[in-house]
C-alpha cells in the first residue's frame, strides 16, 4: 500500500513499542541518554521537526561485586502525539499499551516490508540484542512478556522465510542488570531468528 512513512518513521515506531509508553495526550520514552538508540532517537525527532520535552535523571547503580558504583543517565522524552504526522499517530495508536500487551500495530502486514523491517529493528534495538557467536551468522533474540509480539514479528519471519523460533522460558528471567536483579513478575518468551 502507498505510504508517507520512511524507514525511520518505522524505526521510531518499533522503538516506541520497546522503549515507550502513552502519557497523557501524548508519548514518552524512556531510555539510557547515554546510548546509540537515545542519541538515533534525538536525531529523529530534529529531523522530522518533532517538539518534545526531556527530563534526565541520575539513577545510581548499586555495586554489582566489582567495588564500583556508577551513575546511569536516564532520559524521560515526552512529545504530544499531535505533533506527528497522521499516518504515523494512527499506527502509534493502533498499539497496545501495557508491557504484556505490547503489539505491532494491527495493519503491519499491509506496510511495505522496509517500514516492516525497520519497525523489528527499532523493536530490536530497544528490547533485543544481537549475538554473533556462530561463524558467518548473526542472531536476533528478544525476550519479553508480549508473546503476541513476538508472534507478529515471527509471522513476518515465516513471509520472509527467515528460520526463527518461539518459546516461553521455564523461569520467569531473573537477571542481573547494571548490579540490580531484575525480576519479571509474568512469563517471559524469547524470540530468535536470523539476520
Amino acid at each position: 500500500r502507498e505510504t508517507s512513512l520512511s524507514s525511520e518513521d518505522g524505526w521510531f515506531i518499533g522503538l516506541f513499542i520497546a522503549e515507550g509508553y502513552f502519557k497523557n495526550n501524548g508519548i514518552c520514552f524512556e531510555i539510557n541518554k547515554e546510548t546509540q538508540e537515545h542519541e538515533k532517537l534525538v536525531l529523529y525527532l530534529a529531523k522530522k521537526d518533532i517538539e518534545y520535552n526531556e527530563i534526565i535523571t541520575e539513577e545510581k547503580n548499586e555495586d554489582d561485586g566489582t567495588m564500583i558504583s556508577s551513575v546511569t543517565l536516564r532520559s524521560y522524552i515526552y512529545l504530544n502525539k499531535k505533533n506527528m504526522g497522521n499516518e504515523l499517530r494512527t499506527l502509534i495508536d493502533n498499539i497496545r499499551s501495557l508491557a504484556p500487551n505490547k503489539n505491532l500495530p494491527v495493519s503491519f502486514l499491509h506496510l511495505p516490508e522496509e517500514i516492516i523491517g525497520s519497525m523489528i529493528a527499532g523493536v530490536i534495538d530497544g528490547d533485543g540484542v544481537v549475538r554473533n557467536d556462530d561463524p558467518g551468522v548473526s542472531r536476533a533474540v528478544l525476550r519479553m512478556t508480549s508473546k503476541v509480539l513476538l508472534a507478529q514479528i515471527q509471522q513476518w519471519c515465516d513471509i520472509n522465510k527467515i528460520n526463527s523460533s518461539l518459546s516461553s522460558i521455564n523461569n520467569y528471567g531473573e537477571r542481573t542488570y547494571r548490579g540490580k536483579i531484575i525480576q519479571s513478575k509474568e512469563q517471559l518468551f524469547m524470540l530468535s531468528f536470523y539476520i
